[in-house]
């Protein structure tokens, strides 16, 4: 990981281009993982400044470029210029923003164009002044001591790389005392101590990574007294096998923790005990398997993001999550590891949390209290688990949720065939869904179809894989909302007019490739006053003359230059005369018709009466299903600061054995068991720890004779 940053900016040949990074999902083929990677998008934001001299030498390949911008001042872009030293710059009294010598491509990489800076000599800045410096992606072997002579009343940012056998240059970086960010790759330093980490003089730093290196441990004092305005720490793809509390005990300034890809397999107890301002920890690709209860304590009240991502944790060990309280947690990612259920009570103290990766793991079923406590979740990733179903009722936890992203169930195993089960009942409290992306999950289509006329906000509609074969008559009526609808990949051999229905005057985008459609019909395509986007690729067009609107509506686009032109592709499959033939390519007076054909009238059909969806019936509380579904229900559970109190009613007391309460308070993992006793109706609990969270589950145990062994589970999350 080169560079975790949203943005950076690259400067070529005088053009200032900004890459925008926005992250998107795809299934790596050798192992079914799913990975982030990133899109690139380029933009032109600046043009060299004419009538400025620029100091670097005219045939260094160097150039001076614009700022960004909403910044002031110019850069001097070196990269990609194929230099092996510093050259030597004219003198100027301009300070420029930043001087870059990195490349596009790693030094592992052969490139032609690219940098290969090994020494910076005394003086190698001489004359210039920048408040960045960048040769990240060299490998510079010598750093003198003088190298950044000139500098010290100007350089705030400095990105370096080493050889990985070279140390870090601390004796040149220490005269740098208005350095706000230092970031160090690929150097030799086995140890971060006091003697061998020389940043005493570094008082204004606040960034500080430490990347690609040997680094084995750090040690207590390495920052006592030191950087006391640092708040971002990168420790990133080191040999660190045990996490360092006590080496960054004295960082009580931090926002932002990453400790990723390192070799530790633990975060042990009170880890960040001493972090009071924290906000934001990165903790994945470590194959992490524990959290000790309490690991977290100390930074509840101010973390807003934690990143437990590509590890290997299972619903054992996550269990110090549930047991704080988080007041401002907003995104918690727990996805790429090896958890099966989700523990009850996981999020109960997650109130604000706004975001929830969950995704790649080997979730079966969402049960209905899963999610318990999300008030606040608005953005939910389940994706690429083994979900066959999600229990009624799950989603009345989560009123607020805007987008659901379920695609890829069932795809983490090879050759799983099972069906995704989404049903009216499965998708109550979604009446906010804005978002819902199902795509190559094979999904049950009869429910299916059901479950997404209750979804009326809908504004982005993703069915690509997962199926289905027919989209039913007058099925998006109530979808005015509806911009984006994407079915392609499936299994559909018809589109008209009436299952298109509702969708005229909002739709922007439709994407109905790779299906079994010969035919398009004028009227479900052509009378959308918003659409700009259609895709069709992959159809077995069969083009005669009920294509000829799409023949002239290509021509159109063709002449206008219209971008659409260039992605739609309209390709006939029959007649034999014009297979393999595109269909813009076919001369108009080739599409025809038998002589009995009747054009189609459109609006040739009766819409159905205006209505709105039917409530569901009421979920019944009933977690699994056992002999004690129909004799025993809750009546009332009541609560005061130290008491709880649960009642229930029972329809055949002759048909129960016993009750069993179990309990725990959250955090200690330790369960105390009553046996109630069969007559009962009541269990009420005094003495509860004030302003605490319990875990109850009364477990209901029927008489076997009745239809043979069997028990039911009733869990409870109750406040004392």
């Amino acid at each position: 990981m080169e560079n975790d940053s949203d943005h950076c900016n690259a400067y070529n040949q005088g053009l200032l281009i900004t890459f925008v990074l926005f992250p998107f999902r795809f299934v790596d083929n050798i192992d079914n993982m799913q990975w982030t990677i990133f899109m690139v998008f380029f933009t032109l934001v600046g043009k060299s400044l004419s009538g400025q001299s620029c100091p670097a030498p005219a045939n260094s390949g160097c150039t001076c470029v614009d700022g960004p911008p909403d910044s002031t001042g110019r850069v001097i872009n070196c990269r990609d210029a194929g230099l092996t030293s510093i050259p030597v710059f004219t003198p100027s009294d301009e300070v420029f923003l930043e001087l870059t010598f990195s490349n596009i491509q790693p030094p592992s990489v052969y490139c032609d164009r690219c940098n290969k800076i090994t020494v910076v000599p005394d003086n190698a800045f001489q004359g210039i002044k920048f408040k960045a410096l960048d040769l990240s992606r060299n490998s510079v072997t010598d750093f003198k001591t003088g190298a950044f002579a000139g500098l010290e009343d100007y350089l705030e940012e400095l990105v370096i790389q080493g050889s990985s056998s070279a140390p870090v240059p601390y004796t040149a970086i220490s005269r740098l005392r208005k350095l706000k960010k230092l970031s160090l790759s690929h150097f030799s330093q086995s140890i971060i101590g006091r003697d061998s980490t020389d940043i005493q003089s570094l008082m204004n730093l606040e960034t500080l990574e430490f990347k690609n290196m040997n680094t084995e441990f750090i040690q207590s004092d390495a920052f006592k007294d030191r950087v006391p305005m640092l708040k971002r720490l990168v420790l990133e793809n080191l040999k660190i096998r045990t996490f360092p509390v006590a080496g960054i005990a004295e960082l009580t300034s931090l926002e932002h923790l990453s400790a990723v890809n390192l070799q530790i397999k633990e975060i042990p107890y009170q880890a960040f005990a001493s972090l009071h301002n924290l906000q934001e920890l990165v903790l994945s690709h470590n194959g992490l398997t524990t959290l000790r209860s309490g690991c977290f304590d100390g930074i509840q009240d101010t973390l807003r993001y934690l990143g437990l991502h590509i590890n290997n944790l299972d619903e054992s060990s996550v269990g110090a999550i549930a047991s704080e309280r988080w007041d401002r947690l907003e995104q918690l990612n727990l996805g790429h590891n090896n958890i099966k259920v989700i523990p009850n009570g996981l999020f109960y103290n997650m109130r604000s949390l706004v975001y929830l990766n969950i995704d790649s793991n080997w979730l079966t079923k969402i049960e209905s209290e899963d999610f318990q406590g999300l008030d606040s979740l608005q953005f939910l990733d389940v994706s690429y688990n083994n979900l066959q179903a999600i229990e009624d009722g799950a989603f009345l936890k989560t009123p607020k949720l805007q987008e659901l992203d379920i695609r890829g169930e069932n795809t983490n195993t090879p050759g799983n065939k099972a069906t995704f089960l989404l049903t009216e009942r499965s998708v109550q409290g979604l009446d906010h869904l804005e978002r819902l992306i199902l795509a190559d999950t094979l999904t049950d289509e009869a429910a299916l179809w059901g479950a997404l006329k209750r979804l009326t906000d809908l504004q982005v509609l993703k069915l690509g894989g997962t199926g289905i074969t027919e989209i039913p008559d007058f099925q998006f009526e109530n979808n005015a909302q509806l911009k984006y609808l994407v079915v392609d990949n499936n299994k559909l051999t018809k589109l008209t007019e009436q299952q298109l229905y509702g969708l005229t005057d909002n739709l922007v985008s439709l994407n109905i490739g790779n299906n079994q459609i010969s035919e398009l019909d004028e009227c479900a395509l052509n009378k959308f006053t918003k659409l700009e986007m259609l895709y069709i690729n992959n159809l077995p067009l069969h083009c005669d003359c009920k294509l000829l609107w799409l023949h002239d509506w290509l021509n159109e686009l063709k002449i206008k230059q219209d971008i659409k032109f260039y992605l739609i592709r309209a390709v006939c499959n029959t007649p034999s005369l014009l297979a393999n033939t595109n269909l813009l390519s076919v001369n108009r007076s080739h599409l025809v018709c038998d002589s009995s054909y009747t054009p189609k009238k459109c609006n040739d059909f009766t819409p159905p009466p205006s209505q709105t969806t039917t409530p569901v019936l009421p979920i019944e509380p009933v977690t699994r299903s056992s002999l004690a579904d129909g004799i025993f229900s809750f009546e009332k559970i009541s609560e005061s600061s130290s008491t709880v109190r649960f009642e229930w009613r029972v329809t055949d007391p002759d048909k129960i054995v016993k009750y069993v309460m179990d309990y725990q308070l959250l955090r200690t993992f330790q369960w105390q068991s009553v046996e109630v006793p069969r007559t009962a109706l009541s269990f009420e609990k005094e003495n509860l720890r004030k302003n605490s969270n319990y875990l109850f589950c009364l477990t209901v145990v029927p008489d076997g004779r009745s239809a043979g062994p069997g028990q039911k589970q009733y869990p409870t999350l109750r406040g004392g």
